[in-house]
């Protein structure tokens, strides 16, 4: 195993991926559960597959901490922090004890926070995927949209 950038999706110094080579494949650590389907599959079910097994892993990190070490986690939705920034923030300085910086708000403009979610461009989006995703992927996806839509996380 190696960290490495490899095909195009992961050709980016910003996106260091875990790969492994299984036989002749070489697949991102977190498509281990499907590697035997990933070299067939289109990038677009890649990446959905890949994001469900993030979250996978996330649920049972989290699961398998006991209720002392969950006090230590402040858990944030993105919807939550780009619209309720200040409150976002607020909780976080909060949480850790601190306080912002100037660069708090250099980094929030960058980042264009608050902002107003673009529910039409994010419906708009779930369309491309959907006419490039596989029947199995989108449902996969949609699953985890629900979800997302029902947490925040």
């Amino acid at each position: 195993m190696g960290v490495t950038y490899g095909t195009e999706t992961y050709n980016s110094k910003i996106n260091q991926v875990m790969l492994t080579q299984i036989q002749d494949n070489i697949v991102p650590y977190y498509a281990l559960d499907f590697e035997g389907e990933y070299s067939a599959m289109s990038e677009m079910d890649r990446v959905i597959f890949m994001i469900r097994n993030i979250r996978e892993y996330y649920s049972i990190a989290l699961m398998s901490l006991s209720a002392k070490q969950r006090k230590n986690i402040l858990l944030l939705g993105f919807d939550e922090i780009v619209v309720d920034t200040e409150q976002s923030v607020n909780r976080i300085c909060s949480f850790l004890d601190t306080e912002t910086t100037p660069y708090t708000a250099e980094v929030l403009r960058r980042e264009k926070c608050p902002r107003v979610l673009d529910r039409v461009n994010r419906q708009n989006k779930l369309g491309k995927i959907q006419e490039i995703a596989s029947e199995q992927g989108l449902k996969i996806l949609l699953e985890m949209i629900k979800d997302y839509e029902k947490d925040g996380i």
